[in-house]
């Protein structure tokens, strides 16, 4: 993903979920992707918008920045934007 030239910050403990988004919010950071074991059995990651809440499954491959990067509420070609696409 950074070489895709997104910035990416990642959680530096292992602490829960609740404390990681804390994290996120006091570094204004707009997207979680959360990768656990039910994301590992799917083959999916889950694509958390940290501002409205909602939350999305995507394919791995699905998770490609699309043109639409620079756009702040599509940098991961967020599901929940009608101007993002993911995927090919």
């Amino acid at each position: 993903m950074r070489n895709a030239g997104l910035r990416v910050d990642f959680y530096p403990d292992l602490d829960n979920l609740g404390r990681q988004f804390r994290y996120a919010e006091e570094r204004n950071i707009p997207f979680a992707l959360l990768l656990g074991g039910n994301e590992l059995a799917a083959g999916t990651v889950t694509v958390k918008d940290l501002v409205s809440g909602e939350q999305a499954p995507v394919t791995r491959e699905q998770m490609r920045p699309t043109s639409c990067a620079s756009d702040s509420n599509s940098a991961l070609g967020n599901p929940f934007s009608t101007r993002a696409r993911i995927g090919p």
